[in-house]
């Protein structure tokens, strides 16, 4: 926690937190670069695994697009089902590259 004067504020108190996401090769290139050692230093990494399980994806899915939210549309029969299914397919084999 430390104070900060942004241009046309008060000084104001700050306790923050930044969270970004990336990808593995990214992180590795930051992890080996000598010039982002202050970066380095202050990161902490958390891996987040991938929803492999259908029905919580579909829960997901349901929260996206209930009846409130797509007002009016039509969703053909099981394509929720169909979209979580293929989303989680896709995240259960290590891909290639």
């Amino acid at each position: 926690e430390h104070q900060i004067k942004p241009k046309k504020f008060p000084q104001t108190f700050i306790d923050e937190v930044i969270i970004g996401h990336t990808n593995e090769p990214e992180y590795r290139r930051l992890q080996n670069n000598e010039y982002m050692e202050a970066l380095r230093d202050r990161t902490v990494k958390v891996d987040i695994p991938y929803i492999t399980k259908l029905n919580e994806e579909i829960k997901i899915y349901e929260k996206d697009y209930n009846p409130a939210k797509i007002r009016g549309k039509h969703i053909a029969p099981h394509t929720i089902e169909m979209a979580a299914m293929w989303a989680v397919l896709t995240r259960l084999e290590d891909p290639k590259k």
